[in-house]
């Protein structure tokens, strides 16, 4: 599991949080909404209009960390809210990659 978050949220986030942060310490930016891999693919594949491709998956491989996301609760508390929903920044990112 993944916390997908858009570049269109990232940098205006980057620089909203660097001007509130003076000890140098880092954050990961995030949405607060995990997703699996299997469900990412299912979702690019329904933007695409794909319908009847079937995908499967090992959610027991890579072992390792089950789910990597940011702190949303320290990312409110500096005023950073995400805009960019899953579906609408791989919508995005597909009309970019597919001219």
């Amino acid at each position: 599991m993944r916390d997908f978050i858009h570049i269109d949220d990232i940098i205006p986030g980057s620089i909203k949080i660097s001007k509130k942060i003076k000890d140098g310490r880092s954050i990961n930016l995030s949405t607060g909404v995990y997703t699996n891999f299997i469900d990412l693919a299912k979702l690019t594949l329904n933007i695409l209009g794909k319908k009847n491709v079937i995908v499967s998956g090992d959610s027991t491989k890579p072992q390792g960390v089950f789910a990597r996301a940011g702190c949303t609760k320290l990312q409110k508390q500096l005023g950073f809210y995400p805009k960019t929903t899953i579906k609408k920044g791989i919508a995005s990112s597909l009309k970019f990659l597919i001219k």
